[in-house]
């Protein structure tokens, strides 16, 4: 089993919470290795975020930002990238 660090799951959780309440830029987050399968990240702003090999798969991002951000070696199986900004995204 597979154990995700403390400090990574309060980063999710404060993610998740921040969301909610109707924030949407989290630019200053380093989300290296996150494990986000099937989170709603509609209308994000996520560039320049270091998104590398983090699970993203089957997530919302429609409507996002994540122009220069770094998703190498990231799961994007099955996620929702419908007017998503990938200018200058690392993809590879």
């Amino acid at each position: 089993m597979d154990l995700i660090p403390v400090c990574a799951l309060m980063i999710i959780q404060e993610l998740q919470k921040k969301y909610a309440a109707g924030e949407r830029n989290f630019t200053d987050l380093n989300l290296f290795e996150a494990n986000l399968p099937g989170m709603n990240l509609g209308s994000v702003n996520l560039s320049g975020v270091n998104l590398s090999i983090t699970n993203l798969s089957g997530s919302n991002l429609t409507d996002s930002n994540l122009s220069q951000a770094k998703l190498n070696g990231a799961h994007l199986s099955g996620a929702n990238l419908n007017c998503t900004d990938l200018n200058v995204a690392n993809l590879y």
